[in-house]
């Protein structure tokens, strides 16, 4: 359903390439033994929190980002692989608000207020159960539950 959404916005989404190289116009990436070189005007790049050989190449393990997330032109960066503590904690609640904010961002012609994290409250993933740490105090809740609790975040 989100590639069709992205494919009607004219956004393709790749996956399964590993990144080898990013310029000013290119990024080359390979699947299968094949190369691929994709030109763009934005790139949105996701990986782990383990850095990979291309972030090595590109800087010091940590991406210094500017107040918008930005990298450089047309490289931004979000989650654990940004070096900067202004940005909020190296959390999953962190890295999505601010992809959110930068959707909002870009959706806005690359204006608005700089990213600000907003603490609401932590939640640990167990087999069983989710364990939900906010400022009224901690919960337990059984783990089919996270649908709900993910709606009334977002909303």
């Amino acid at each position: 359903m989100v590639k069709e959404e992205l494919n009607k916005s004219n956004i393709v989404l790749e996956l399964s390439n590993k990144v080898q190289k990013i310029d000013k116009q290119f990024i080359v990436a390979s699947e299968n033994n094949k190369q691929n070189n994709f030109r763009y005007d934005l790139s949105i790049w996701t990986c782990g929190i383990k850095p990979n050989g291309l972030l090595k190449t590109l800087t010091t393990n940590k991406f210094s980002v500017n107040k918008n997330l930005q990298f450089e032109d047309s490289i931004y960066a979000i989650g654990d692989i940004i070096a900067s503590k202004d940005h909020g904690p190296p959390t999953a609640q962190n890295a999505k608000q601010q992809g959110e904010y930068l959707a909002k961002y870009f959706n806005n012609n690359f204006e608005g207020v700089p990213y600000k994290y907003e603490e609401k409250g932590k939640i640990i993933h167990t087999k069983d159960w989710l364990i939900i740490e906010t400022s009224y105090g901690s919960f337990r809740l059984p783990y089919f539950i996270e649908p709900i609790i993910d709606y009334f975040i977002l909303n």
